[in-house]
C-alpha cells in the first residue's frame, strides 16, 4: 500500500490514487459498490466511463485480499467536474414521453448545479445523464421498482474525453420507488436484491 496515497476518507468510502494515474476507490457499504458496479457492466457502450477493474483479481496485488472483495473497483483518476447533474421522472417524462415537447425544452429542465469551469461540458452532461437515465430507469422499472430521480457526476481524463464517475443509481445518489410497496427503497441491501439478484 506504500504506493498509494489517500485522497479522501471518512464517510462511506476511502479513495486512494496511485502515481501512475489510476485511482481505487474503497467502499465501506459492499451492496453500494455492487449497485456502482453492475450499473457501470450494464452501460458500459452507453456512456463512456473510467472503470479499469471490478475484480481485486484483476487489480494490484495489495488490493487482492479478503478485506477488499465486493467492496472495491479500480478507475482510471479523473479530474471531477464540480457539477451535479440531477435528472427527474418529470424530464425523463418530457424528453421520452412527450413528443410535444422538443428535444432541447426536455434537456433545459435538468439540473446541472455547480461551477462556471463544467459549463463547456454542460450539454455533453446532460445528454449523457439522459441516456444514463433512460436505461436506469427501464431496467429499473422491469423489475418492480421507478427511478424518481438520479445525480450524475462527471470528470474528464488526461485526453479531456469526459466520462461518468462516481457511484451511479444508489440510494445515496438516487431515488427509486418500489411499485409494489408504494414507498420509497432506502436500503442500499434491498435495492441491489430487488434489481439484480
Amino acid at each position: 500500500m506504500n504506493n498509494w496515497i489517500t485522497v479522501k476518507s471518512g464517510g462511506r468510502r476511502e479513495i486512494l490514487k496511485s502515481k501512475n494515474n489510476k485511482c481505487i476507490v474503497f467502499v465501506m457499504d459492499k451492496y453500494t459498490t455492487g449497485l456502482t458496479t453492475k450499473w457501470y457492466e450494464l452501460t458500459d457502450d452507453i456512456v463512456p466511463n473510467a472503470i479499469i477493474a471490478y475484480d481485486v483479481s484483476e487489480m494490484p496485488n495489495s488490493f487482492n485480499t479478503k478485506h477488499f472483495i465486493d467492496q472495491t473497483y479500480e478507475m482510471l483518476m479523473l479530474s471531477i467536474l464540480p457539477v451535479s447533474v440531477v435528472v427527474s421522472a418529470q424530464a425523463f417524462e418530457y424528453r421520452y414521453k412527450n413528443s410535444a415537447i422538443s428535444y432541447e425544452e426536455a434537456v433545459n429542465i435538468i439540473k446541472v448545479s455547480g461551477f462556471y469551469e463544467a459549463r463547456k461540458y454542460a450539454d455533453q452532461m446532460k445528454e449523457y445523464a439522459l441516456k444514463m437515465y433512460h436505461f436506469c430507469h427501464s431496467y429499473a422499472f422491469e423489475r418492480g421498482l421507478e427511478l424518481k430521480k438520479a445525480r450524475f457526476k462527471f470528470g474528464t481524463d488526461q485526453r479531456g474525453k469526459l466520462r461518468l464517475a462516481d457511484e451511479i443509481c444508489t440510494p445515496y445518489s438516487a431515488c427509486f420507488f418500489s411499485i409494489k410497496k408504494q414507498e420509497v427503497v432506502s436500503d442500499p441491501a434491498e435495492c441491489y436484491s430487488l434489481l439484480f439478484e
